[in-house]
């Protein structure tokens, strides 16, 4: 099977993929550079993709308009790693022999390589999967609506690094940290505060009672982090929390909150010099410090064109017919499209 060439990484994960189903793109404005989740389109085009099918872990061939099946049995959301050469996936929980929370790793190639057995008293069901580095990845299970547990493992050698209960759940950029939000009680009338902890140790704590955190999002240098408060007062609504992040003690620093009007919703995450934004659709929300608002401008790229988001996924409509004998997208799932990727000639 056709090996990845060399170059740098460039992929989207779109989950549960129909026709319409979005990835992600670079968008471009006015120097703006960033990872969204709103196309799949990339001006360079397609060599191949991954994705699951009735519990198949599949192999698309962009230029051969083929399709491999590189591991059957319930194989499900599959995630590629960062250096290509693996993919994470997870078994139903009702496919497996006690119905245990199982994951496992092949390689592009479909060799298998180990699964893995998570033992918890608490989870019923893996619901997240992610590459944390090209060797340790973090699968998040469901406890019940308001808790989940998150586990690090080494795949190299299966063993189980740590594990956390509460939820919104991140990486520290360039460390092997978790922050995460605490657990709190589920279905309880006591007040609650709701806190972000990293080994263990508080790094915030909101001032209002019963507000809920989302996961934190950090700058692409690692100095500064952001999340967004979900508050109890509807009036309120939300609120974005940021400041400083300090690598060295992993602490949080110079903490201030921004109201978000009603009007401004999207995807939290910061631009290229370091200011929030918050993306909705080809809407680009940037925070403006100096005014205190949000500066709202279009999204205008080349790399959001429906035409080459047709074409794709029009060569793979046409291979599942081949392979399948039907015309439908909607059994696919977790794709992920891996760029052409052009060497540079000397």
């Amino acid at each position: 099977m056709k090996r990845f060439p060399k170059g740098k990484i460039i992929y989207c994960i779109a989950f549960f993929l129909i026709l319409c189903t979005a990835g992600v793109m670079m968008a471009s404005v006015s120097g703006f550079s960033i990872e969204s989740i709103f196309s799949t389109a990339k001006s360079k085009g397609y060599n191949d993709a991954i994705f699951e099918r009735n519990g198949e872990i599949c192999w698309f061939d962009y230029s051969e308009g083929s399709i491999t099946i590189l591991d059957r049995g319930g194989k499900y959301t599959p995630v590629l790693s960062p250096n290509r050469s693996r993919i994470l996936y997870r078994k139903s929980v009702f496919e497996t022999e006690g119905n245990v929370m199982q994951f496992g790793i092949i390689t592009i190639d479909g060799e298998f390589l180990r699964e893995i057995v998570i033992d918890s008293y608490l989870s019923n069901d893996i619901i997240g999967l992610q590459w944390l580095s090209d060797s340790t990845v973090g699968i998040t299970t469901h406890v019940n609506p308001s808790t989940s547990e998150f586990f690090v493992y080494n795949v190299d050698t299966g063993e189980k690094i740590a594990s956390y209960v509460g939820y919104a759940f991140a990486q520290i950029p360039n460390t092997d940290k978790i922050i995460h939000a605490e657990n709190v009680p589920h279905w309880s009338d006591e007040p609650v505060y709701h806190s972000f902890v990293v080994d263990g140790k508080i790094v915030y704590t909101s001032d209002i009672i019963d507000a809920r955190l989302d996961p934190p999002v950090f700058s692409s240098d690692g100095t500064k982090f952001a999340f967004v408060e979900n508050l109890p007062d509807l009036e309120a609504s939300r609120r974005i929390i940021t400041g400083n992040f300090d690598k060295e003690s992993l602490t949080l620093k110079n903490i201030r909150s921004i109201n978000i009007p009603s009007e401004v919703a999207g995807y939290l995450t910061f631009d290229e010099s370091n200011n929030i934004c918050i993306i909705n659709n080809n809407l680009l929300q940037i925070y403006n410090e100096k005014a205190s608002k949000f500066i709202t401008s279009e999204i205008s790229t080349d790399l959001r064109n429906r035409w080459s988001d047709s074409k794709n996924f029009a060569a793979l409509q046409t291979a599942v017919t081949k392979y399948w004998g039907d015309d439908s997208l909607e059994r696919i799932n977790s794709i992920t499209w891996i760029p052409e990727v052009k060497t540079e000639q000397p």
